[in-house]
């Protein structure tokens, strides 16, 4: 076992040194001790650390290989012991182990005896202090993606209730709104001041619904466009004075050809594909929506970074029309695919996400995080090109 000298050994006496360990200027020699420690992290290390915690007499009661991101403790312990393999002038080995701990026991005899280091007064409370915001911001963000759950939960339903509602109404604008606006009534209509549901209750939470839907819309958080099927569908497979039925319906009736001619056979079935709707007869009457909801991120602290960040995530510039107190920064909005027109759908993305300080609107409203689900259904009654919604 090689010698090692006590006074080779850093101490760390300071908060911001106890806090770095041997990942700082302390660590330069490979070995830290912590007087008046029971409790160490290794959250932020990069390789593994050797721990030694050690009694008030230089008792070794524990040591152990660490591992990055744990948390480990010795409640009996007055002291630890930090070494660096990879930071030691030698190769690690047992013997030079050993003699750093032997060593340290020797330190620890030295400042006990002095009363220099005792178990200091206010440290934990002084940690504690700093890890609590870290605690909290945690805790909003685990609120915040508990919500946003709700709320997609909630978009799916309202989603399928408007195919529904299209699915028996032929396909008109006016029944899909109603269908969406009763699906997403969860997430508009109700508040916790209703108490126990009734007849006043759910009228009321009906206003407020269609009320709110009505403003997103406005406001471009809430959308809905049809994608099957569509005019071409008829070009294709229209009956009469361009109405399409059910296949449902037509199961008796002989498979027509489309009208633009074949441009394949749909393998599992082995219909024919029209060229210019690209669907068989099959798929013609199936109802395909996609709707667009825009969730409020209003959670303190975890909405703004969550909107950040998956506005950064999605190309999004943070540049445009920002304003700097009394400063409004009219800067082009201007970052990769999202800058095509103010129009498109990466730019209404950007912009729910930015709130509206992007544009300079001086109304303050929550950041939006858009949520996309497309629902399918068979359609159940006849429609034609003066029902289905313009594209």
């Amino acid at each position: 076992m090689m010698p090692v000298d006590a006074d080779r050994i850093s101490v760390a006496r300071g908060f911001l040194q106890r806090l770095m360990g041997v990942h700082g200027p302390l660590g330069r020699g490979g070995v830290v001790w912590f007087p008046g420690c029971r409790v160490v992290h290794t959250l932020w290390t990069r390789r593994p650390l050797w721990l030694v915690f050690m009694a008030k007499d230089g008792r070794v009661l524990s040591q152990r290989l660490s591992r990055s991101g744990r948390v480990f403790w010795c409640w009996d312990a007055d002291s630890v012991l930090e070494i660096d393999p990879q930071s030691l002038p030698a190769a690690m080995s047992v013997g030079v182990r050993e003699a750093y701990i032997m060593a340290c026991r020797e330190l620890c005899l030295r400042f006990n005896a002095r009363g220099v280091y005792s178990r200091p007064s206010g440290m934990a409370m002084l940690e504690a202090l700093i890890a609590a915001p870290l605690v909290l911001l945690l805790g909003l963000m685990l609120l915040q993606i508990t919500l946003l759950a709700y709320g997609r939960l909630v978009v799916g339903y309202a989603a399928a209730e408007a195919t529904r509602a299209a699915a028996s109404a032929q396909i008109s604008a006016s029944a899909i709104d109603g269908g969406l606006s009763r699906g997403l009534t969860p997430l508009l209509g109700l508040s916790a001041r209703d108490g126990v549901p009734g007849s006043e209750t759910i009228a009321s939470a009906a206003m407020r619904t269609r009320f709110h839907y009505l403003r997103g819309k406005a406001e471009g958080w809430i959308d809905w466009t049809l994608l099957s099927p569509t005019t071409a569908t008829l070009e294709d497979w229209g009956k009469g004075t361009g109405r399409v039925v059910s296949p449902a319906l037509w199961h008796s009736e002989a498979i027509p050809a489309p009208r633009s001619g074949v441009s394949g056979m749909e393998p599992l079935t082995g219909l024919a594909v029209g060229r210019s709707s690209g669907q068989t007869f099959l798929d013609a009457g199936v109802i395909r929506l996609e709707v667009s909801v825009g969730l409020p991120l209003h959670v303190p602290l975890a909405g703004p970074i969550l909107a950040r960040t998956v506005a950064w995530w999605r190309g999004c510039s943070l540049s445009g029309a920002m304003s700097l107190g009394s400063l409004r920064l009219k800067t082009p909005f201007a970052h990769g695919a999202v800058t095509a027109t103010r129009d498109s759908a990466g730019f209404n993305e950007c912009r729910l996400l930015l709130g509206p300080s992007m544009l300079g609107v001086s109304e303050k409203m929550p950041a939006r995080l858009p949520v996309r689900v497309v629902s399918v259904a068979q359609s159940q009654t006849v429609f034609s090109s003066q029902t289905l919604p313009a594209r």
